[in-house]
C-alpha cells in the first residue's frame, strides 16, 4: 500500500552501525526504542484498536457503495487511525501519516480500475489491501506482545546479572531463548501450544541491505540498512543490537519507569525529574539517598551492638522483661535522633556505651 498512500505504516528503512540506529535522518542509541515502546502508555493501542475496528466497516462501505459521502466517512476514520499511528514509537519520528493517506478515498474515486482491482480477488491491488489491512489489525497485538514478553524477559533473566557486560546480557538472552525453545518443543509434542505461548518470537523478518554511515568513534562504517514491514520486528531488532553493544532498558530504582543502560554500566537510576520533584533527577535522588545510607551505617551498627547486649542479658534472665522493654525504647529513640541530625555520632555511642 505505499505506492497507493505514500506513507511509511508498512515500509520503513533504518541503518544501524555498532553503536547506533539511523532513523530519518537522525541518530540514536540503539535501544533507545525498545525503551520507548515499554514505556507505551497502554491507553495508547485501546484507541488505536477502537479507531481501526471504526474504520473497517466504512472501508467496505465505500468499496461497494463509491459514493462521495462514503468517501468523506471513510477517509475521517482512516485519519482518526493515522491520528493514533503517529503518536506510535518510531512512527512519531517520520513526518508521514500526512501524505497520500488524506487523500487515498478521493485519489481512490477518481481511479474506479484501481477501485475494482482492490475488491477483485487475485489482483495485485486486492492483495496489497489484504497486507495491508492484515498489518494494521495486527500491529496493536504484536506490541502488546513485544512490551509483555520483553518486560518478562528482562525481569527474569536480566535483573541480577553478575555484570553489566555484552558478554552477560548475551548469557542472560540465551537462557532466555532456551528456554522458550523448550516450552515450543514440549508444547509441540503435547500438542498443546497455546496462545501465550505463540506471542514470543525469536525471529524477525526484515530486508537487509548495506550503506556507508558516519559514526562518532569509527568515522564512515559500513552499516546495515534494514527495512522493516512491521513495527514489532524493528523493536526487537533494536532491543538486540543494543544488547550486543552493551545497551539495555532497565527500570530506576527510584520512579521504576524503564531507561537505557549504556555501555555496560551498572546504572540503576535513570535522569528523568523524580516523583514529588520540581528539579532533582532520580540521579541526583538516588545519590542522596545512598550518601545518606552510607552516612547513617555507623549509627545503626552502633545501635545494634547496644540492642544485643540488652537482649543477651535478658535471654540470660539478668534483665527483666520490663526493662528490657524501656531500654530498647530509649535506644531506638537515641538512634532516630541521631538519625535526623539532633545527635552527634559520638554523642550517641558514647550512650549507648552506658547502656
Amino acid at each position: 500500500m505505499y505506492a497507493i498512500t505514500g506513507d511509511y505504516f508498512d515500509s520503513f528503512t533504518a541503518v544501524f552501525g555498532p553503536k547506533e540506529c539511523m532513523l530519518n535522518g537522525e541518530r540514536y542509541p540503539l535501544g533507545h526504542f525498545a525503551v520507548e515502546a515499554l514505556e507505551m502508555e497502554g491507553s495508547l493501542l485501546r484507541k488505536l484498536r477502537s479507531a481501526i475496528a471504526e474504520f473497517k466497516p466504512e472501508l467496505e462501505v465505500f468499496l461497494a457503495a463509491r459514493t462521495v459521502s462514503s468517501a468523506a466517512v471513510a477517509q475521517q476514520k482512516l485519519d482518526e487511525v493515522w491520528a493514533v499511528l503517529a503518536q506510535l514509537p518510531v512512527y512519531k519520528n517520520f513526518a508521514l501519516f500526512r501524505n497520500g493517506s488524506r487523500d487515498l478515498f478521493h485519489s481512490m474515486r477518481e481511479y474506479p480500475d484501481r477501485t475494482d482491482d482492490s475488491v477483485t480477488e487475485g489482483t495485485n491491488f486486492h492483495r496489497a489491501l489484504t497486507h495491508w489491512l492484515d498489518r494494521l489489525e495486527r500491529l496493536p497485538g504484536s506490541l502488546d506482545d513485544f512490551t509483555r514478553n520483553t518486560f518478562l524477559m528482562l525481569v527474569d533473566y536480566f535483573k541480577e546479572l553478575p555484570s553489566r557486560s555484552p558478554a552477560a546480557y548475551a548469557d542472560a538472552y540465551e537462557k532466555y531463548r532456551r528456554t522458550v525453545h523448550t516450552a515450543f518443543d514440549y508444547a509441540a509434542e503435547e500438542d498443546a501450544i497455546d496462545e501465550a505461548l505463540d506471542t514470543f518470537r525469536l525471529d524477525f523478518p526484515v530486508r537487509l541491505g548495506f550503506r556507508a554511515m558516519e559514526t562518532k568513534e569509527s568515522g564512515v562504517v559500513l552499516g546495515e540498512e534494514l527495512t522493516f514491514e512491521e513495527l514489532a520486528s524493528f523493536l526487537y531488532t533494536d532491543l538486540y543490537k543494543g544488547m550486543a553493544a552493551g545497551n539495555v532498558p532497565r527500570r530506576c530504582h527510584n520512579c521504576r519507569h524503564f531507561f537505557l543502560t549504556v555501555g555496560g554500566y551498572d546504572t540503576v537510576y535513570c535522569s528523568r525529574i523524580a516523583p514529588g520533584e520540581t528539579k532533582r533527577t532520580c540521579r541526583q535522588v538516588g545519590a542522596h539517598r545512598k550518601e545518606k545510607q552510607k552516612n547513617e551505617e555507623p549509627i545503626h551498627k552502633e545501635y545494634f551492638k547496644a540492642y544485643n547486649r540488652l537482649k543477651a542479658r535478658k535471654n540470660r534472665g539478668s534483665l527483666r522483661t520490663d526493662k528490657w522493654n524501656q531500654q530498647v525504647a530509649m535506644i531506638q529513640e537515641w538512634r532516630d535522633a541521631a538519625v535526623r541530625g539532633e545527635m552527634s555520632d559520638a554523642e550517641l555511642k558514647q550512650k549507648l556505651d552506658g547502656v
